[in-house]
């Protein structure tokens, strides 16, 4: 409300009240009266007419990762819905349609492949590890409870600001630091691991597969950093989801699944939505990674969690406990941390000196 007070002040009320009193200059009886308000006024105006764009500006990397979040904690759930397809014909399957939809639009709008040699590298190191990453996420959905998989994505931040502190030289700052902290004692509280709590969920080796994922989505996400933001928004989902695809192949023989045929016109929907839903994923957090840092940018996408077991609720009708209802709070609270930490935390002195 106090935003769109701001907002509705700085695009209504200042910029007629200024129009008035410059009509009244003209009126010699009223001159300097006017110039004294019209005077005072100016610097509210140029405050508040900044804030907007200056509002928009800070955040709309940040933005852009919640929305896929909410994306992603939706499609994620397709593999779990649709257990009796085996996951590397769903990866497979899914991933090569992105391909295909995203050439095809490049084709249409490019008239060819986009010239993009200065970051060639960085969008092959960001195809190659990423679409590693893909792979073990969606295996990690059907291997783990699907609030269980998607709650590793707490550790996103702390493997992000490593990655990023090496390959380009990030300050870590104490929110950060703060935030990526609360998101780690989250993700214990929810995924409530043996070692730390009496009914542990004997994941065994599979948490790994979960934690290669972020892992290896952490140093894909460094790489978006080197890329041209000028190159077509389209082209590295394109590239990514054909390499996706490859993986897949390989992954299927390792499980040794047989095919299965989509069995009614509800898989097939579901199957096209989760196209759809990947390629706008792709380009959003390809876009938000552009141009903002890595370990904000993974801090926001922590919130997978939180939406990840309302959808786990409303779909698969599972209802969490105490313990992961606090974890959801902690982690979807580093959005908050991190918010906080770009709009108003890096300009207070005390902030800017705790930096790594």
């Amino acid at each position: 409300m106090l935003l769109f007070q701001i907002s509705y002040s700085s695009y209504y009320y200042f910029p007629q009240k200024v129009s008035a009193l410059a009509m009244n200059l003209k009126t010699p009886e009223n001159q300097a009266q006017s110039r004294e308000v019209a005077e005072a006024l100016l610097p509210q105006v140029e405050l508040t007419e900044r804030l907007g764009p200056l509002f928009w500006k800070k955040l709309r990397g940040l933005v852009m990762a919640l929305g896929a979040s909410v994306i992603a904690s939706l499609m994620g759930a397709a593999p779990a819905y649709l257990r009796h397809i085996p996951i590397a014909q769903f990866t497979f399957t899914n991933f090569l349609l992105i391909s295909m939809l995203s050439f095809t639009i490049i084709f249409h709008q490019e008239r060819g492949i986009p010239d993009c040699k200065g970051s060639a590298w960085f969008i092959a190191g960001r195809c190659l590890v990423g679409g590693l990453g893909g792979v073990l996420r969606y295996w990690s959905l059907v291997e783990l409870e699907y609030g269980d998989a998607v709650a590793l994505s707490g550790l996103l931040p702390a493997f992000a600001a490593i990655t990023g502190r090496i390959m380009w030289r990030d300050r870590i700052t104490l929110p950060t630091i703060i935030a990526t902290l609360t998101g780690i004692v989250g993700v214990g509280l929810v995924a409530q691991p043996g070692f730390l709590f009496s009914e542990g969920k004997g994941y065994g080796y599979r948490i790994f597969i979960g934690l290669g994922s972020y892992l290896t989505a952490a140093i894909a996400y460094s790489f978006m950093r080197g890329v041209d933001r000028t190159i077509s928004k389209l082209l590295i989902p394109g590239f990514l989801s054909f390499t996706i695809s490859i993986y897949s192949i390989a992954f299927f023989f390792i499980k040794s699944e047989p095919l299965v045929s989509p069995g009614c016109y509800t898989d097939r929907l579901i199957i096209i939505a989760v196209v759809v839903a990947g390629i706008a994923v792709l380009v959003l957090m390809n876009y938000a990674l552009t141009i903002e840092q890595t370990g904000p940018v993974t801090l926001v996408r922590t919130t997978d969690v939180f939406f990840a077991y309302i959808v786990q609720v409303v779909l698969f009708g599972k209802t969490p406990n105490s313990l992961s209802i606090a974890g959801g709070f902690l982690i979807f609270s580093c959005t908050v941390i991190v918010t906080l930490d770009k709009i108003f935390l890096q300009s207070i002195p005390f902030f800017r000196r705790c930096q790594i």
